[in-house]
């Protein structure tokens, strides 16, 4: 069996014109074209092909093809249906996915590559994704465009995989390779978009579900997804107040012990019916109490919960201490959402982009490159090579978004509007959650160096010295 990436366009009319991804895979049994399509009424529409060979320097020949067979896939995402949009379907007035398998353009090229199906990728990995995007704009310049990402999670056990890649237009239907190896994983689905603007990744659909929905038993594979990065040390808490609940991530810090972020856990402070729920690997809750909470520091965002009894299938942590700027690490939490049927953490590589140290050597922050989102706040930020522990998740950034001069010239009331930057993820270090455990347990008073304090309140401690050139200085 063998393939190639196809571009794809829908047209309608000259005014309703829409565009794809897609994969063309050729066997000794048949050849077809398969995407990802999120247009409503597709069979309203002429479905045109176009791949490599078929462009020369001044023209792009177009080859019509036709609709074998469209399999509905709108049901796999009802979960994500209240805080999610998934683009690019929820552009159009109604909502449509769905796997399509068209016919094979007539005038082939024999220059295809061997499709060889990846049975045993992993969540944390390097993926390589080669699709169309903006391919209405110029099919030159976007035919086989090349992306680099990491799978992070898996939606379900043997289904739909979710990548830290942005979603560009068109891309649906992209092949998605190891990078590692040249496999074969899946297809680009679509973008995974929360509606609260806190974070959004693309969404794959893996072959090996598309052939069980093709009913292509020779393809039939189970496959052995697994975690390649995993610390085996992060398990979720839930907090219910009133109607709503809230959640966030929570790392092993001792056998007994657990550690998070005092705003994770606020709540359960603040409203008198809230209550708090762990939620353990083998999806069994344990109840978490005020009492069984010390925070030492609110200043720090810093919480230890002190558990009656182990967690079973839980394993502590075990500290780094030997780290630096460029280390290659990995954010693991709960973050963007919560599926408590299907517990299954995120994993997010990057690496350390800073570490600020006092004079005493003590590192009191650590900003990396790792993505995190709503939920991932109390998770944990382990090095890339032994899954050692650097330090716990207390935020990413959020900035103030740019406006061209003549969006705000001339307004008075134009207030100040601000955007979430994911991956650029603020991280207390295991140095301070160290020696704020070992105060605690010792009942000795908890002393943080005051420029600590205002670094993590985002407050200058110095002062701006400013030298002028000889030539411009004031005579005395």
């Amino acid at each position: 069996m063998k393939y190639t990436s196809v571009s794809l366009t829908y047209i309608k009319d000259k005014s309703t014109i829409h565009a794809s991804s897609g994969i063309l895979i050729t066997s000794k049994k048949e050849s077809f074209v398969l995407t990802i399509n999120h247009i409503p009424n597709i069979n309203d529409y002429k479905i045109y092909s176009n791949y490599e060979p078929n462009k020369s320097i001044t023209n792009v020949q177009w080859n019509e093809i036709k609709i074998i067979e469209e399999i509905e896939l709108n049901q796999d995402f009802q979960f994500f249906k209240n805080e999610f949009h998934i683009f690019p379907s929820d552009q159009f007035f109604k909502s449509t996915i769905s796997l399509l398998k068209l016919t094979a353009p007539t005038n082939m090229s024999k220059k295809l590559m061997e499709f060889k199906l990846d049975l045993n990728f992993k969540i944390g990995e390097s993926i390589k994704i080669i699709s169309s995007p903006f391919n209405l704009t110029n099919p030159f310049i976007f035919n086989n465009f090349i992306n680099y990402s990491h799978i992070v999670n898996q939606i379900n056990d043997e289904d739909y995989l979710l990548c830290d890649l942005k979603y560009l237009d068109n891309m649906n239907g992209g092949i998605v390779v190891n990078s590692l190896n040249d496999q074969i994983i899946g297809l680009v689905l679509g973008s995974l978009r929360k509606i609260n603007g806190d974070g959004d990744l693309t969404i794959i659909i893996p072959f090996i579900k598309i052939f069980k929905l093709l009913k292509m038993n020779e393809f039939s594979i189970n496959s052995s997804t697994t975690n390649s990065l995993t610390s085996s040390s992060i398990i979720p808490i839930k907090i219910k107040s009133s109607n709503k609940y809230t959640w966030g991530s929570c790392v092993l810090y001792k056998s007994n012990v657990l550690i998070t972020n005092h705003h994770v856990i606020s709540p359960l402070f603040n409203e008198i019916s809230s209550s708090a729920l762990i939620i353990s690997p083998n999806n069994q809750t344990l109840a978490i109490t005020k009492n069984q909470i010390k925070t030492p520091m609110k200043e720090l965002d810093l919480s230890f919960i002190f558990l009656d009894q182990p967690i079973q299938d839980l394993n502590p942590i075990i500290p780094c201490r030997n780290y630096k700027v460029e280390t290659k690490v990995y954010t693991e939490s709960y973050g963007l959402y919560l599926n408590v049927d299907n517990l299954k953490p995120m994993i997010c590589p990057g690496f350390i982009n800073y570490i600020y140290s006092n004079q005493n050597n003590l590192n009191g922050m650590i900003i990396s490159s790792t993505s995190c989102f709503n939920g991932s706040s109390g998770g944990g930020l382990f090095n890339f090579q032994n899954n050692e522990f650097l330090g716990i998740i207390c935020s990413n950034a959020q900035i103030k978004k740019f406006k061209p001069f003549e969006a705000i010239k001339g307004k008075e009331d134009n207030k100040e509007e601000f955007e979430k930057i994911t991956n650029f993820t603020f991280i207390l270090p295991i140095d301070l959650i160290d020696y704020c455990f070992n105060q605690l347990i010792k009942e000795k008073v908890i002393k943080i160096d005051s420029k600590i304090i205002d670094l993590w309140k985002l407050k200058s401690f110095h002062q701006e010295i400013f030298i002028d050139l000889p030539e411009n200085r004031s005579k005395l």
